[in-house]
């Protein structure tokens, strides 16, 4: 249930954050673009789907509350009100109340105008490290939430904001919007491009740092389970990002045609389907022990 529950906490958050990035992306789109009639409804499937994420952010955590008190019981004794008020008078029941505090914020504000929806995501994003490893990273708590805070708020920007984006823009050729689709996807690239590499680079150097900190060595990496797991994000971010410097180098400059339009599609495919599953394994570092 851990596993489940952490898994579709990450996918949440990410949908949250990118719905709100997408939105801040298509209300600057707009601006340049007024009267197509494709960006507002592309802003509305945004601010439905930041709704659903916020949504679904506290069912999961009703789930990871629920297996958080499971995992403190003896063999035999069965989960009960007692044990769940026992959790929640712990540290990490103080934050998972921050979560769920942040995470009904962030249903109001996902509904609201993009800035209001931006500023809820990135609350939460804040708060996902709360009953993580961030609170015990050797340079400080402080330091280790705002590191994942960052960590998680950089990922989301890039891949969350990519997967709503290219989602709206199809949606909006299945009901017909067909004339200068292709056109419309090159000017939401190329808006969205400086996002995705300050993003990509924030992610990169949030992540370096925070292993830094919870592995401690060499040894660490390769001999635990922490750290062969971390191996395996790591690999899996190699891949990610290579996909990524495809499309901007690559693809990006030839936008604007229905076989451009296809070859984007497919390698973000690809590239968001790395990302589920990088989300899994970054699910199951939750609760293995560092640096041991």
């Amino acid at each position: 249930m851990t596993l489940t529950a952490n898994w579709l906490t990450f996918v949440a958050l990410f949908a949250l954050v990118g719905a709100a990035g997408a939105r801040a992306l298509f209300a600057r789109l707009e601006a340049s673009d007024a009267g197509s009639g494709v960006w507002p409804e592309a802003d509305a499937l945004a601010r439905r789907i930041g709704g659903a994420a916020a949504v679904a952010l506290l069912i999961a955590a009703a789930f990871r509350l629920l297996a958080q008190a499971e995992s403190f019981l003896d063999p035999g004794e069965y989960l009960s009100l007692a044990s769940v008020r026992a959790v929640l008078s712990t540290a990490w029941g103080r934050g998972w109340w921050w979560q769920v505090g942040a995470a009904g914020l962030a249903v109001a504000t996902a509904l609201g105008p993009p800035g209001a929806a931006v500023a809820g995501a990135l609350f939460v994003s804040a708060t996902l490290p709360l009953t993580g490893h961030a609170l015990d990273a050797p340079n400080g708590p402080v330091a280790g939430v705002a590191l994942h805070a960052a960590h998680a708020s950089a990922g989301g920007l890039w891949l969350g904001t990519l997967a709503v984006a290219l989602f709206s823009w199809r949606r909006s050729d299945r009901r017909g919007r067909t004339e200068g689709r292709h056109a419309r996807l090159a000017r939401l690239i190329e808006r969205f491009s400086p996002v995705a590499l300050a993003s990509a680079a924030v992610v990169v150097a949030s992540g370096a740092a925070q292993a830094i900190g919870l592995v401690g060595s060499l040894h660490a990496l390769r001999d635990t389970a922490y750290g062969q797991r971390l191996l395996l994000k790591l690999g899996l971010l190699v891949v990610l990002l290579a996909t990524g410097a495809y499309n901007w180098r690559v693809v990006r400059p030839t936008l604007g045609t229905r076989n451009a339009s296809r070859r984007l599609v497919r390698a973000v495919t690809l590239e968001l389907a790395v990302a589920v599953v990088i989300l899994a394994v970054t699910a199951s570092l939750v609760s293995l022990p560092t640096g041991e």
